[in-house]
C-alpha cells in the first residue's frame, strides 16, 4: 500500500469520526432540557407523586413557564455581569471596590433566583389539596435535589 493511499484512508476515517462526533453533540444538545426553572422531570415527578388532576397540571405548567421566564431574564443579566466581572482580570490593577460591588451584584442575582424558586414551589403547594400538601411536604426535598447541581464524579 502506498503512503498516499494510507493517508487518504486515515483522512477519510477522521472526517467520518468528526461528523459522527458533531452529530452526537448536536442531537444530544437538543434532547437536554433547559436549566432555568428546573428540568421538566421535577414537575412530572411532583405531578405523578401528588396525583394532580388535569386542572392542577395545567396550572402547574403555567406556573413553571412563568417562573422559567423570570429566571431566564435574571440569568441573562447574570451572564453579562460575570463577563464584566472577569473582564476586570484584563486590568493590571483592578479597583477592589468595583470587584466587591460586582460580586455583590452577582450574589444578588443568585438570591433573586433562590427567592423565585422558593416562591414558585410555594405557589405549586397552594394548588394542592390538603392531602396533596401533606405529601408535598414529604417529597419537596427530593424534588429540589433533582434540580440541584450534580455532585462531581
Amino acid at each position: 500500500m502506498s503512503d498516499t493511499k494510507f493517508l487518504r484512508i486515515i483522512i477519510l476515517c477522521l472526517i467520518v469520526l468528526n461528523i459522527g462526533t458533531l452529530s452526537y453533540l448536536l442531537i444530544g444538545r437538543t434532547e437536554r432540557s433547559p436549566r432555568p426553572g428546573g428540568p421538566p422531570r421535577v414537575i412530572e415527578y411532583l405531578s405523578s407523586e401528588l396525583k394532580f388532576d388535569e386542572g392542577q397540571k395545567i396550572t402547574v405548567m403555567k406556573l413553571r413557564d412563568e417562573n422559567r421566564e423570570k429566571i431566564e431574564e435574571i440569568q441573562k443579566g447574570d451572564r453579562e455581569l460575570h463577563d464584566s466581572f472577569f473582564d476586570l482580570l484584563n486590568q493590571s490593577n483592578p479597583d477592589s471596590a468595583v470587584i466587591d460591588s460586582m460580586a455583590n451584584l452577582i450574589a444578588s442575582n443568585r438570591k433573586q433566583i433562590e427567592l423565585l424558586t422558593f416562591q414558585h414551589f410555594s405557589e405549586i403547594r397552594k394548588v394542592c389539596t390538603e392531602e396533596q400538601k401533606q405529601k408535598f411536604d414529604q417529597i419537596i426535598n427530593d424534588a429540589l435535589r433533582m434540580m440541584g447541581p450534580r455532585p462531581p464524579r
